[in-house]
């Protein structure tokens, strides 16, 4: 590798840690939003796996209980994700997102360098790709950053696959197609998917090796085969998991079209603060979330970009004509409400509960780095070129731009107002600044070179000027100091569960009590349990979990609180207390208050009764004179379980009891005395995989009680093990190990032919 390729690595891996210095240097932590409302305490629960030395795959703190490994959010199979069980998510989030923006760097430099693009170029391509506004906003979303990160790596193995269709590339892609399925942003995959379906189609017939559209399309069904059986240890217990939760239903049209590219979000392009910025003393006005609607660019990756396409010549065709589809499909389906096909086409399976329609736009920015590459490319020298078309082509480029420029910047100013924003500021000096350089690289031949770094470096200021503004940083001691309310709390097994839901200001906090080995009943996160929603809904509301509630919960990330956490039906949930919050000046001070009311964790049943009819079971538990410890309800008949032989007689031998001798996430042990036919019931939340050894013979778990676990018990046994080990992981962890061991075998097979 050549010096000045090093060199030009290192300055696109420095731009991440300049970004992310405070974090990564200072002895500071990166907050805002899902950052710390979910980030943090998903990492956090990782990085106690790491100091336990196990994984565990259910989750007992978040909604009272969760799959952990099946929640996609988890992302516990991609490997860079693992140094979460080493450093504590203060530490890992900014060296996560620190690696993955420099990954987005270099595989865009390396992309670039196949198709033959010069040092400048590739840079060029690189900063627009890494940095764009779409990268800065969702560095809060470290899951989404590591899927957009690898795009530029499929196009690299695209390319391998449009050179040779080959056994091993197919493999080399359907792997690479898995690990980003691990990355949990199946939205992200599936944007992927429609690059390289496009990419291929109009590139297939570019290089001299004879490959036909048929077997690329063959070639690139198999990779796609590959990486579904490889990923089925996570897509398995997902797909599980999903069918039981609200997502399971799709979203109404208008909900799944809020986020879509109308003109406000074209002028963000732009300005990014046009319509005000979240964090600046103007509020930000538009529809949706800021991190989802601002797609900023900044002018000169435009104005290089559509240089680029005026100037394109024979040998780069392909390409251009490749990211122009790429660029417009892009902006098609980012168009949501205002596309009359929309909902026709994300109608189809996987991907009908996909929201934010300008998340497409990640295409156009991919186009935009290919295409900036490109006009960076042919700059030099065009004006004094010996060929003549060359010189017609610059000619007529430069009024264009020019035009435009002043054409779009007039109607930014008039528009604007009185409101003269920084944004619009930066956009005026970065034009001019940037149309100079173009001008001044465009007249040069020999001695260009230096100038086109300068390009280089006005893109990168343009990027950086908009990503400083979204990268805030409290103290290391931030996230300590807040779980502090709860230390009083902590440290109990099985561990105490509570309410927590506090007021808008300390949103953030809502899952923080998981961090601190506290239960929650209520949480942050956009999968959840239907039977379990449904459940707290009919505590507080006496109302069952209807279509319209559904969708309101489930665009809000299934937040909310309880108003009476103390009802009957929380008594089945053991629920310690709730805190509450005092406003004093500017500040809440949390009190807590401790209830008396709650039934014990774990305890003996000696009947059931089946009510078929769900409201009305609800509405049983409800009463104030149901006796919880007298008999257990069940929706259907449940299964009988076989007594055992040694089992003895009615005669009571002493008391009954049942108590918890050993907690942890994925196993409960529970020390029995029974002295006739009863039931346990379980005060921890039903899912499928809960498996039961009672004296160490399997028994089957039952759902009581509408959402607890119940096992059937006979008079002599003595201790129950409840564990988490779901069909579905072992099946999954199967198929993937079959998989992964083929791939090998194919790969030695390549080896040794090659």
């Amino acid at each position: 590798m050549k010096k000045r390729s090093i060199i030009s690595l290192l300055v696109l891996c420095a731009l991440p840690a300049l970004l992310f210095r405070d974090s990564l240097f200072g002895g500071r932590a990166l907050f805002l939003d899902d950052l710390e409302t979910l980030s943090y305490p998903l990492k956090f629960f990782q990085y106690e796996m790491g100091l336990a030395g196990k994984i565990f795959k259910w989750n007992p703190y978040l909604f009272s209980g969760t799959p952990y490994l099946a929640d996609p959010q988890s992302s516990l199979f991609y490997p860079p994700n693992w140094i979460f069980f080493l450093k504590p998510p203060e530490e890992g989030i900014p060296l996560f997102l620190t690696v993955h923006f420099a990954l987005a760097g270099v595989l865009t430099y390396f992309y670039l360098g196949r198709h033959q693009f010069d040092t400048p170029a590739r840079m060029g391509g690189a900063v627009v790709y890494m940095l764009s506004g779409f990268a800065a906003l969702h560095s809060i979303h470290p899951g989404i950053i590591a899927a957009y990160s690898l795009i530029p790596l499929g196009l690299i193995l695209c390319d391998r696959a449009i050179e040779e269709c080959s056994m091993w590339n197919s493999c080399l892609l359907g792997i690479f197609l898995a690990v980003h399925l691990f990355i949990g942003s199946p939205q992200m995959t599936f944007i992927l998917l429609v690059i390289l379906m496009l990419y291929s189609l109009f590139n297939v017939s570019k290089k001299p090796s004879g490959v036909t559209l048929p077997r690329l399309i063959i070639f690139l069904f198999f990779s796609v085969v590959v990486a579904v059986l490889l990923a089925q240890v996570q897509v398995l217990p997902t797909v599980e998991f999903l069918a039981q939760t609200p997502r399971s239903a799709p979203f109404s049209l208008d909900e799944k079209t809020r986020g879509s590219l109308g003109l406000a979000e074209l002028i963000m392009m732009l300005i990014p603060d046009r319509y005000g910025h979240p964090l600046s003393s103007t509020p930000f006005r538009g529809e949706l979330f800021y991190w989802e609607v601002c797609i900023f660019t900044g002018i000169v990756p435009l104005m290089l970009a559509l240089y680029g396409l005026l100037t394109a010549d024979a040998r780069q065709k392909k390409e251009r004509v490749a990211f122009l589809v790429i660029a417009a499909v892009a902006v098609f389906m980012a168009l949501g409400k205002y596309n009359p096909l929309y909902d026709y086409l994300t109608s189809l399976p996987f991907i009908k509960s996909f929201r934010v329609p300008i998340r497409f736009m990640i295409m156009f920015i991919l186009s935009l780095s290919y295409l900036t590459a490109t006009g960076i490319q042919n700059l030099p020298g065009a004006f004094v070129a010996e060929d003549r078309s060359i010189r017609l082509r610059n000619l007529i480029s430069f009024p264009v731009i020019i035009g435009l420029f002043l054409i779009i910047s007039a109607a930014l100013i008039c528009t604007a107002g009185t409101a003269i924003t920084r944004g619009l500021v930066l956009h005026l000096i970065f034009g001019v600044l940037g149309l100079l350089l173009m001008w001044a690289v465009s007249r040069k031949k020999d001695t260009a070179l230096s100038m086109q770094y300068c390009i280089v470096a006005v893109l990168a200021a343009s990027a950086l000027s908009f990503a400083n503004t979204w990268n805030p940083t409290v103290p290391r001691e931030y996230y300590a100091e807040r779980r502090s309310i709860f230390s009083s709390l902590g440290g109990k097994a099985p561990p105490l569960r509570i309410h927590y839901y506090p007021p808008i200001e300390l949103k953030e906090t809502l899952n923080l009590p998981s961090t601190c080995g506290i239960s929650n009943v209520v949480g942050y996160n956009v999968l959840v349990l239907s039977d379990y929603l449904e459940y707290l809904i009919y505590s507080d509301y006496r109302q069952m979990l209807n279509d319209k509630a559904r969708t309101q919960l489930t665009s809000k990330g299934n937040v909310f609180g309880l108003k009476n956490p103390d009802a009957p039906l929380m008594r089945f949930l053991s629920v310690d207390g709730s805190f509450i919050f005092n406003k004093t000046g500017q500040d809440y001070i949390p009190i807590y208050r401790h209830f008396i009311n709650s039934l014990p964790r774990v305890f003996l049943v000696p009947r059931k009764r089946v009510i078929r009819d769900r409201e009305k079971l609800l509405s049983t538990m409800s009463a104030s004179d149901f006796k919880a410890r007298e008999e257990i309800l069940f929706l259907d008949e449940p299964p009988q379980a076989a007594a055992p032989v040694s089992a003895k007689t009615e005669k009571a031998t002493g008391s009954e009891e049942a108590e918890i001798t050993s907690f942890s996430p994925d196993m409960i042990v529970i020390r029995c005395n029974v002295n006739k036919p009863c039931y346990l019931f379980i005060g921890e939340i039903f899912y499928p995989g809960w498996k039961a050894l009672v004296d160490g013979v399997p028994r089957k778990v039952l759902k009581g009680d509408y959402i607890f676990r119940v096992i059937q018990l006979f008079p002599g046994e003595r201790e129950v093990q409840c564990i988490f080990s779901p069909d579905s992981f072992t099946i999954g962890y199967l198929i993937s190990g079959i998989t992964l061991i083929a791939c090998v075998i194919i790969a030695v097979f390549s080896c040794r032919r090659q």
